[in-house]
Parts: structure tokens; C-alpha cells; sequence
């Protein structure tokens, strides 16, 4: 069931759909309860280990905290090394 998922996160956050010898990319910017996430993906090595900030501030692990009530946009920077 996890590897039928991934192709529908992809395309459902990253736009990502195979068009033949190209990549077509259509973002969209996610929301949840309310809330604007604006993400930013960072390649700045050749491997997969990912850090996250969230509003400038680093975060231990992948998961992104729910904001406080009242929140209307949340910053999110994933760099991936």
C-alpha cells in the first residue's frame, strides 16, 4: 500500500506527473487546518539525509509540529545533504 501512496503524495504536494521525456512540475502549496505551509527544498549534496526548519528554527526528526492556535502561515526549509 506504501508504494501505491507515494505516486499520489507526490503528485498531490509536488504537481510531479510523468509527461514522456520530461517531468512536469505543478506545485501546490498545501494547507492544513487553516494554516498556509510555504515550503522550500534545498539540494546540497548528493544524498537523502534531510534536516527541517520550521520558521527559522531547526527541528529534530521529519515531522513538522502543529502550530500554535491562530497560526496562519508556517515556514518549512527541508535540506537535503
Amino acid at each position: 500500500m506504501v508504494a501505491r501512496l507515494k505516486p499520489a503524495v507526490e503528485k498531490s504536494i509536488f504537481g510531479r506527473l510523468p509527461g514522456g521525456t520530461i517531468v512536469r512540475i505543478e506545485p501546490v502549496i498545501p494547507k492544513f487546518r487553516g494554516v498556509c505551509y510555504r515550503i522550500e527544498v534545498q539540494r546540497t549534496g548528493p544524498g537523502n539525509l534531510v534536516s527541517l526548519e520550521v520558521d527559522g528554527a531547526p527541528i529534530q526528526g521529519k515531522l513538522v509540529p502543529v502550530p500554535p492556535a491562530g497560526t496562519k502561515t508556517v515556514t518549512v526549509k527541508a535540506t537535503l545533504r
